[in-house]
């Protein structure tokens, strides 16, 4: 059975490392339009890969006409909102729901637009490993195994962060996007592409074929990278509260 796995921003881990993971509407289930308030995690190399594309897949939208329509359907619902204001009749609960859901979408659209490029908006973080996550109260999305949720909480000792380790040196790396590139290179292009044509829980095979020219592009341009992890690193995982216990070792060193 495939590991769980869930991509965080470094600034959440010590409360984490308290608390948990608790379920919640981020910034991240904001940009793929997935506005419950659950813990989302993918499940495999495979689904943090495709998930992972899915994000980049999103943000190129927002940055193009995809996000203009959002932008004009807004503007739109709001004139209509204003326009029964000023008749002196009720906003129907229809329109509020659509103003509030292309609010949301607005957000996420004007965070992406100021935005450098899509590694500068997703930020700097790392894939955490989630045991023990509780099946009978999880629920799979409609892209199952890239979009699994659960509305219950994950506790501290049942998450780990991923660490690759070099072969030669042994020098660590945990950056999500060093995960990323090791999961891409175990995983042939191919096999992706099945996987994205194939599933019955994608949305259309137009957003799938974005996805896939958006994911077999990576796969080239970062050939040299992705065959360097493939051949020069193995991979493990570290208790969530050992790897902020090294991280804080290391900084204090640095200081000294």
């Amino acid at each position: 059975m495939p590991a769980n796995y869930h991509l965080i921003d470094n600034k959440f881990l010590p409360n984490i490392l308290s608390v948990g993971l608790i379920p919640q509407q981020g910034k991240r289930s904001n940009l793929i339009g997935d506005h419950k308030e659950a813990i989302f995690y993918s499940e495999g190399y495979e689904g943090v890969i495709a998930m992972f594309f899915m994000m980049v897949e999103r943000f190129v939208q927002y940055r193009g006409i995809y996000g203009d329509v959002h932008i004009d359907a807004y503007r739109k619902f709001m004139k209509m909102a204003e326009k029964k204001q000023q008749q002196g009749l009720p906003i129907s609960e229809t329109l509020e729901k659509a103003i509030e859901r292309e609010k949301r979408i607005i957000d996420v659209i004007n965070a992406v637009r100021s935005s450098e490029d899509w590694r500068s908006f997703l930020g700097e973080g790392v894939c955490l490993r989630l045991d023990n996550v509780q099946e009978e109260n999880v629920e799979a999305s409609e892209f199952t195994f890239y979009n699994s949720w659960t509305t219950l909480s994950v506790t501290p000792k049942d998450i780990s962060v991923m660490v690759l380790r070099n072969k030669e040196t042994g020098a660590q790396l945990s950056s999500k996007y060093n995960i990323i590139d090791y999961f891409v290179s175990k995983t042939p292009l191919d096999s992706m592409r099945k996987l994205l044509y194939d599933t019955d829980a994608k949305e259309s095979k137009r957003e799938s074929h974005l996805l896939w020219q958006i994911m077999s592009r990576y796969y080239s341009d970062n050939e040299d990278n992705i065959r360097s992890f493939f051949a020069g690193y193995d991979i493990t995982d570290i208790p969530l509260e050992s790897y902020l216990q090294r991280k804080d070792d290391k900084s204090r060193i640095e200081r000294e």
